[in-house]
């Protein structure tokens, strides 16, 4: 199995397929139960990837559906993979060692993509396109067609997008002729301190796609998956989304843009709406100033007729500020604030 790097791997294929874009999601699925696929994904804890035909069989074999099948990969996937942070840390630290020295480069990128490629066979580590791949290769063997797809991802710690500079990989699977997005990486948890903190995230699995283009901009825009589609621009020009933000299925915000300037003694308003079928029960906003000092605005929770919940803050001077939005028990979003 070949492993590539995830912001080098750039593949241009021109395929014709027939995309069924009707909201393909999760909730197509709420008449099947997980839980048998789960446990069996459960079963094999650091099995050895050496044999991984074997291994997607055992996973699959007593399994009565493609999705119950593609469920038991994705979740041993997530129990079993961990991210590999250190390579990571590492390979920005070559990346920006050997910025003018080309050569020396490309040959810390050679090292860097059989590392990879160890790593995930000898540690069980991987980078974003080691899930991705995997992911595919053991659909491959089930039987149930799936893509790698590359693009651009925006987290707290990586929220600039350089146009033809990808950074991230996930996937598409095909069951019931749709087409469902998925990211085994960001499903397998998140890191902190830089270290791995495994913490499966369900809305990571057969996600909707309109939340899911939040962090995810494909190379291929067809494999948005929705309509209409959001460009780049906007894409890169958005607030950072967070958990929070999915797990409380905000739907309508504002302001649009992350990056907000204001004058002195003017407020930054933040207003949202969520899904009503979860009950907002804490609305706050995180403010940090240049010297990281950090001051929370609460809400009273009292939404307008919509169902629209709004919060304002008056910054105490001129400076540049980081907002995150607290909805509940989950940061959501991120904001720069610029106050002349």
């Amino acid at each position: 199995m070949t492993l590539r790097p995830c912001w080098k791997f750039i593949l241009i294929v021109l395929i014709i397929v027939n995309v069924n874009f009707a909201s393909a999601q999760l909730s197509d699925f709420d008449a099947i139960k997980f839980t048998r696929a789960d446990s069996i994904a459960s079963l094999y804890p650091n099995y050895p990837l050496e044999n991984v035909e074997k291994l997607t069989s055992l996973l699959t074999h007593d399994l009565p559906t493609d999705v119950e099948k593609f469920r038991s990969i994705f979740r041993w996937i997530t129990l079993n993979i961990g991210y590999n942070v250190v390579l990571v840390r590492k390979d920005e630290e070559k990346k920006l060692q050997y910025k003018r020295e080309p050569v020396k480069l490309a040959a810390w990128n050679k090292k860097y993509s059989t590392l990879i490629d160890t790593h995930l066979l000898t540690k069980m580590l991987a980078v974003c396109s080691g899930y991705s791949e995997l992911l595919t290769q053991m659909c491959t063997f089930a039987n149930i067609p799936c893509k790698k797809i590359t693009g651009y991802a925006r987290t707290s710690r990586s929220s600039f997008v350089v146009a033809g500079k990808t950074d991230h990989a996930w996937n598409v699977v095909e069951l019931n002729r749709k087409w469902y997005l998925c990211d085994p990486t960001w499903a397998s948890g998140s890191t902190m301190n830089d270290q791995f903190v495994r913490e499966f995230k369900e809305h990571y699995f057969l996600a909707e796609p309109s939340l899911f283009a939040r962090n995810h901009f494909p190379l291929d825009t067809a494999w948005l998956l929705m309509t209409p589609k959001p460009t780049l621009k906007e894409f890169a020009s958005a607030p950072v989304f967070l958990t929070g933000s999915f797990v409380d299925r905000i739907k309508s915000f504002s302001p649009k843009a992350g990056v907000v300037t204001i004058k002195n003694g003017e407020p930054f308003t933040f207003s949202f709406t969520n899904d009503p079928a979860i009950p907002v029960k804490r609305f706050s906003l995180e403010v940090m100033d240049n010297y990281s000092k950090k001051t929370f605005v609460h809400s009273d929770l009292v939404p307008d007729n919509n169902g629209k919940y709004t919060l304002s803050h008056y910054f105490a001077s001129k400076g540049h500020y980081k907002v995150r939005v607290i909805v509940n028990s989950d940061y959501s979003m991120i904001f720069e604030i610029h106050v002349k």
